[in-house]
């Protein structure tokens, strides 16, 4: 070991002083050295935080991204299958938000508890399937028929309306018994079908079991129901203003249309109804139930509900009101969806004259038309008449047009029809 003091070294200056100080002869070149470390690529970072996320989420399909038990393969096509889900994902999110970001007119709940007992109750109409009272059509002839009338004419005067008895609007497939029959309908041209149908139906004593009950108490049921035209025929209704006999009732009593309060069971319309069986037509083959229909107070027809014989059934009567703000008539009645009352001027505003503007009233007068249209004329036992419409009744010839335009009458020749701006809808569940 060699010591060496520094303040005893002479060294000359033209040497450098590192080659100087130098113990056991090492030189520099031969020390050993560090490699020099390099930095992480972002890469190298970020890649296993992702495998232990994909190892424990709960993602469908995510884990098998990084499964070490799969094929590169299979990973391959479950990555494919990620790429397209997400792709779908964000098309049907761009167009939900387009749809949504484009509509100018945007619905609001304003209040969920409002009282029911400022809106009318609704009318509630029964109309039995079988509107025929048989007894009462074998001796309708007497009345409707001159007295030397031909026994061909007495036999399709009572054929013809069998079929009428349980024949509805839409239902044009019913007709083709009279192709089948082979019937002289021109004998029956001078016969007011609308008469005859409402001379041959159920009376109100007949259909109903008295008393019925309005909010627990009891009343006759002629007084309650009265007899109208609906696109099923005539039915009897309750808290109705389309007829004459309700509007004058309307104007005289202040409390109808009738109001509820109640929303409890059994605190609006209790009525038991009487199909007798006996008056039924001898070749009657369908269940003759009865159709329910639920609509509002100034509304000609709406979508019935069947109920079975020897039932009993509850349907409760759920209404909501919709009002649309002033703001939007800027729009077009195509885009908001509905007319107001003074808009009776647009080309899509079908009214039924002497009653308000809806959505139900212009479906009934669109059919109206389409009627008028393919067969020139009016069936005045479904539809209304006013002495401004120029159009004659219906015949019984006249049916057969109906049957052979049946493919002409689909659920589309009414599409564009709109609400009422201002209108209350009810909703109806049976139980």
């Amino acid at each position: 070991m060699t010591y060496a003091y520094l303040h005893e070294l002479t060294y000359p200056m033209s040497r450098p002083r590192n080659d100087l100080l130098l113990f056991n002869k090492v030189s520099p070149k031969t020390m050993p050295t560090k490699k020099p470390t390099r930095k992480p690529t972002l890469c190298q970072v970020v890649l296993p935080y992702c495998k232990g996320y994909c190892d424990i989420s709960s993602l469908h399909g995510v884990r098998y991204l990084t499964d070490p038990k799969l094929y590169y393969f299979e990973r391959v096509i479950w990555l494919l299958l990620m790429i397209a889900t997400t792709c779908g994902c964000l098309y049907v999110y761009e167009d939900l938000a387009d749809l949504y970001y484009s509509q100018r007119i945007h619905t609001i709940v304003e209040d969920s508890v409002s009282a029911i007992f400022t809106k009318p109750f609704p009318a509630i109409g029964i109309c039995p399937r079988n509107r025929i009272n048989w007894p009462k059509l074998m001796e309708a002839h007497e009345v409707f028929l001159a007295r030397n009338a031909s026994d061909e004419a007495v036999q399709t005067f009572r054929r013809f309306f069998a079929i009428m008895g349980d024949f509805s609007f839409g239902d044009f497939n019913h007709l083709r018994r009279l192709y089948r029959l082979d019937l002289n309908l021109t004998l029956l041209d001078n016969v007011d079908i609308m008469d005859v149908m409402r001379y041959v139906g159920f009376t109100c004593d007949e259909l109903f079991v008295q008393p019925c009950h309005w909010r627990r108490n009891a009343y006759n049921c002629c007084e309650l129901f009265s007899m109208e035209r609906t696109e099923y025929g005539f039915c009897l209704v309750f808290n109705s203003v389309v007829t004459k006999r309700g509007r004058e009732r309307m104007l005289k009593d202040r409390y109808y249309p009738y109001h509820n309060a109640k929303t409890t069971e059994l605190s609006g319309l209790d009525v038991v109804i009487n199909l007798d069986e006996t008056k039924q037509p001898p070749n009657f083959t369908r269940t003759n139930g009865i159709y329910v229909m639920v609509k509002q107070p100034e509304q000609w027809h709406s979508d019935t509900r069947f109920i079975n014989p020897n039932t009993y059934t509850k349907i409760p009567v759920i209404p909501q009101f919709t009002s649309t703000d002033e703001r939007t008539r800027a729009v077009r009645p195509e885009e908001r969806r509905c007319f107001f009352h003074n808009e009776n001027d647009h080309p899509l505003y079908k009214k039924i004259p002497g009653l308000e503007y809806r959505r139900g009233n212009c479906f009934t007068r669109c059919h109206q038309e389409y009627v008028f249209k393919l067969c020139k004329c009016n069936l005045r036992v479904f539809f209304p008449q006013d002495e401004s419409d120029n159009i004659t009744a219906c015949t019984a010839k006249d049916f057969k047009c109906l049957y052979e335009y049946r493919g002409s009458f689909s659920a589309l020749m009414c599409s564009t029809t709109q609400y009422k701006c201002i209108l209350v809808r009810t909703n109806t569940t049976a139980l």
